[in-house]
């Protein structure tokens, strides 16, 4: 497994790409005193020398160390360092390139190296697999602005050469290459947009960001490959021979380089997607596969929902014991992983959600190849505010209170169920004391706000009132002019109903009057009716 990193300082960003079939990596950081940049191969802290050769991978920008003996059943790994030594930047796109026995093993295009003062400004690339080596010498060479595009202090250190010792195998045994390679932490983000360059260059493949994720023994199918260019088609797919493998039950489909099949074996697999032309012009990229045995991995919870206002959550990952996961922001310009972006067995997870000033929406992390589902409301609309007023709060009986109101952000206004404006004021008579409820609703709610109106003298349980509507018939009298009206309150329906015939022959008598009152007995009436 390869790794490419950004490194300024003393420390690593958190900028970590992975390759399995090529990878450079830049580290910022240099004091001197030329004016142009000045590349060479490097001898970085920690490492055994400029280029180091390994059977194994794991070399990181902080050890990597030489393998010996060599045999020819290994699959070799080479990592070596470049340095910057120069007082300004290199510009993006420089070539670089490997050499085995004297033959391109592999170029590729960088971005810039940016010296920083201080400390020396140096880049690596790791785990570069060359494949297997017939036993004997062999020179392994890297070659720094292979193309010459970088004016630089001294053109004349670009070039450094390594020999190896490659040992027949004892006993004429033959040791099975490695199939599952378990890399540690944050080394399996793959970004988009890198591509590989072999052969002649023109060839360039892009795969899809890993790791993929697979249950063990169910059917499993990933569509890596994101894009190819240059060369000359046909195309046709495979997995590097000279490079760890897929899972166990998967192969690379030959002719849209997907990955699939029935994986029986857990582990995490790091491997190369190899594609070749007409021309058999090859290119490979990295990818990466887990499989997940038994104690898949769970969520808790699965999703989490937010007001527009955004925050903080957490979440609980439950997994196998050494089991690598990672977690990975589908929505990074409003949901941001702030902690446990990666780790093993059981962790947690800590995440940001950015405030919302529009429609509400829905986003995604996927953590340990399960989709963590992130909602998010849309501002909501401030509720309605009322002012709602008696006045006076207190009346006898036949007296009339105002009521008044005003309210904002409200669109509908009712009291005790009937609309009114949204604004305004209006006389009531109640016969008894009661509640007025005024609710407004708008975009943010309703609010509702009740006021008290007392009444004194009559109204209580127990009277009747008589209810009157003319409307020009014939024997209605209205003695007081008005053609409907109420009148009582009378202590007894037959005290109602007598007044009523001496008055109004169409009236009726019920618990409370219908129209206002108009109409009161006289005091002395009944024994329960006020002087």
């Amino acid at each position: 497994m390869q790794s490419l990193g950004v490194v300024t300082g003393s420390g690593i960003t958190k900028r970590r790409l992975s390759f399995a079939c090529a990878a450079l990596a830049f580290l910022a950081g240099a004091s001197v005193a030329q004016a142009l940049p000045n590349l060479t191969p490097y001898k970085a802290p920690g490492w055994s020398d400029r280029i180091v050769v390994s059977n194994v991978v794991g070399a990181n920008y902080l050890q990597a160390v030489d393998a010996s003996p060599l045999r020819p059943t290994d699959s070799l790994f080479v990592s070596f360092a470049v340095v910057n030594s120069g007082t300004t930047a290199t510009p993006a796109g420089f070539k670089n390139r490997l050499y085995v026995d004297g033959v391109l093993n592999s170029t590729w295009s960088n971005v810039l190296l940016v010296p920083f003062p201080g400390s020396p400004s140096w880049g690596y690339g790791v785990d570069w697999p060359i494949g297997s080596l017939s036993a004997g010498t062999h020179t392994v060479e890297i070659v720094v602005d292979a193309t010459n595009v970088v004016a630089e202090s001294n053109e004349s250190d670009n070039v450094y050469t390594k020999t190896i010792t490659v040992r027949g195998t004892p006993g004429g045994g033959v040791r099975g290459a490695a199939r599952i390679f378990p890399f540690p932490g944050p080394r399996l983000v793959i970004p988009l947009g890198n591509h590989f360059e072999g052969g002649d260059g023109d060839l360039a493949l892009r795969l899809k960001p890993g790791p993929y994720w697979c249950d063990i023994n169910k059917y499993c199918r990933w569509d890596d490959v994101e894009d190819i260019t240059g060369g000359d088609p046909p195309y046709r797919y495979s997995a590097d021979s000279f490079a760890s493998a897929p899972p166990f039950g998967m192969t690379v489909n030959l002719t849209d380089g997907s990955v699939g099949g029935i994986p029986t074996v857990a582990g995490l697999y790091g491997f190369n997607v190899c594609v070749a032309d007409f021309t058999a012009k090859k290119i490979c990229g990295p990818t990466s596969i887990n499989v997940v045995g038994v104690g898949h991995f769970t969520l808790s919870p699965t999703s989490l929902s937010f007001t527009s206002n955004g925050g903080s959550g957490v979440v609980t990952v439950s997994g196998p014991v050494g089991q690598f996961w990672n977690a990975v922001s589908n929505d990074p310009d409003w949901i941001a992983v702030t902690s446990g972006a990666s780790g093993t067995g059981n962790g947690t997870v800590k995440f940001s959600v950015a405030a919302n000033a529009g429609a509400a929406r829905v986003g995604t992390i996927t953590i340990a190849g399960i989709v963590f589902t992130v909602n998010q409301e849309t501002p909501k609309s401030p509720a309605p505010t009322v002012s709602f007023t008696a006045n006076p709060t207190t009346i006898a009986a036949g007296q009339s209170s105002t009521l008044t109101w005003s309210t904002a952000n409200a669109t509908d206004v009712s009291i005790n169920g009937t609309a009114e404006p949204l604004n305004g004021s209006v006389a009531v008579s109640p016969p008894q004391t009661g509640n007025y409820t005024l609710t407004a609703t708008g975009p943010g709610g309703a609010t509702s706000v009740t006021v008290t109106v007392t009444v004194t003298g009559g109204g209580g349980n127990g009277y009747t009132y008589a209810n009157w509507d003319c409307n020009n018939v014939g024997g209605c009298i209205d003695q007081l002019g008005h053609d409907v009206g109420s009148a009582g309150p009378f202590c007894t329906a037959a005290s109602c109903a007598a007044w009523a015939y001496d008055h109004f022959a169409a009236a009726t008598c019920t618990a409370q009057p219908t129209y206002p009152v108009y109409y009161y007995p006289p005091p002395g009436t009944c024994s329960n009716y006020p002087n």
